[in-house]
């Protein structure tokens, strides 16, 4: 099993250039974007914190050159959603640090995500962060959702929730 890198260690192996990048995304100020999720409702103050910080990691894979990644986490998502909200903000965001807007291509019907974007996804984070974060497997967890296990479940049943099983999981891919 892979182990979950500490993303300061991750950081501090990169090559100079990407960790300019890397530690300007781990540091720019998302407060405003965490208010506005918790006013509106969309997240839970537990699990808030941890999709902020998987939001930038999503954005750190994207800075190192990963293209046509899959989001594969609603959570995630949602901060990014209320981070292009702030038109300018998310704006200067993307300009300072990838030199150009980063577009969100939402899934449709017409165009689904595809296997292969979310195999390109789970690849890279493996590659640099390490173990994957269960945020990105939140549907496997419902227990992550409620809060009941402070937003980090270590495996089903740990919680004293109802989490679905690995047998589930498989079935489900």
């Amino acid at each position: 099993m892979l182990a979950l890198k500490p993303v300061e260690f991750v950081v501090s192996r990169l090559p100079d250039t990407d960790k300019a990048k890397a530690k300007a995304i781990m540091k720019y100020p998302l407060g405003h974007v965490r208010e506005r999720v918790l006013k509106e409702g969309e997240l839970s103050e537990t699990i808030v914190d941890v999709a902020i910080e998987e939001y930038r990691k999503f954005m750190v894979l994207l800075a190192l050159g990963n293209r046509n990644l899959a989001m594969c986490s609603k959570e995630v998502d949602e901060i990014w959603h209320n981070h292009i909200l702030f038109t300018r903000d998310y704006a200067q965001f993307c300009q300072s640090i990838f030199g150009s807007f980063v577009h969100h291509m939402p899934a449709t019907s017409a165009q689904p995500v595809s296997q292969a974007s979310v195999d390109r996804f789970y690849s890279a984070y493996e590659t640099i962060f390490g173990q994957v974060s269960p945020i990105w497997n939140a549907q496997y967890f419902p227990c992550l959702l409620k809060g009941a296990c402070g937003g980090i479940p270590q495996g089903c049943g740990d919680c004293g929730g109802t989490c679905v099983s690995e047998e589930q999981k498989k079935a489900d891919k």
